[in-house]
């Protein structure tokens, strides 16, 4: 399953994607920070939606390498993945190094593998500030690196993103994340995904309906997402869970992208 980030398309856009500007598949989570490495606190219970095999707990460090994989295996498309493992691991650790965004991963129940993983954030203004304020260099560096190792890409970057980026680049300080009186903040679905041996056990359900419910805690007023149309794209999965299917439109690689939406309780 594929969860076409609005957040990685703002954020790189930043260091180097909120709604909009370069929204691309994977170019490009009750809230609490996540935990350090090797702590694993529990999110939810043992109670799967679909199926009792899929258990979902917070990403931690130690799981960075195989969600990494994961992310570069079955969400192949758009930028972040072709940057290279070490662009995507860091990108992965910006989910839970803020206190505004949310990282978990699902294993099966019978094991500690880890079958499944998903990005999001749960105050999109405000996670791209800390990774404005906390990580623009190292991303800066690792993005630079994957494209010196790839002319074919950076030759693309150049003729697709380069003065998007350059803006966001020279902007010194990050926007202020300034909130209407009687609203409240807005999540991002960036990326999910489920390995072909996990699928089945209900774990991109879970993985989705936790961070939805996540999203409600923290009294966000929407969840958004997109994903790219057709048999590559997730929109009959969302439909499914209740996502309401927005506009439909070209992301910069020229693909045909959806948006889809999750009202918060209050518009439910």
């Amino acid at each position: 399953m594929n969860a076409d980030s609005f957040a990685a398309a703002s954020m790189l856009a930043a260091v180097t994607k909120g709604p909009a500007a370069d929204v691309d598949p994977v170019d490009e989570g009750q809230h609490t920070k996540s935990p350090p490495a090797g702590e694993v606190r529990p999110i939810v219970t043992e109670r799967p939606t679909r199926a009792p095999s899929a258990v979902v707990r917070p990403m931690t460090a130690t799981d960075l390498p195989v969600t990494a994989v994961l992310h570069r295996e079955l969400l192949p498309h758009g930028l972040f993945p072709l940057l290279g493992d070490r662009f995507v691991v860091r990108w992965h650790e910006t989910f839970l190094r803020s206190d505004a965004a949310w990282a978990a991963v699902a294993t099966r129940r019978d094991s500690p593998e880890v079958v499944g993983f998903l990005l999001g954030d749960i105050d999109h203004r405000r996670y791209l500030d800390d990774v404005l304020t906390g990580h623009r260099r190292d991303l800066l560096r690792l993005g630079l690196g994957g494209l010196a190792r790839n002319p074919r890409l950076a030759g693309h970057f150049l003729r697709t993103r380069t003065l998007s980026y350059a803006r966001r680049l020279l902007r010194r300080t990050p926007p202020t994340a300034e909130v209407r009186p009687g609203t409240g903040p807005t999540a991002v679905l960036s990326a999910v995904a489920v390995d072909p041996a996990g699928r089945g056990s209900g774990a991109g359900r879970s993985l989705v309906e936790e961070f939805g419910r996540a999203a409600d805690a923290a009294g966000c007023v929407k969840t958004m997402l997109v994903t790219r149309v057709g048999a590559e794209g997730a929109g009959d999965f969302y439909r499914r869970l209740g996502w309401e299917a927005g506009t439909v439109h070209r992301d910069r690689d020229g693909h045909l992208i959806q948006t889809f939406c999750r009202p918060g309780p209050r518009a439910r």
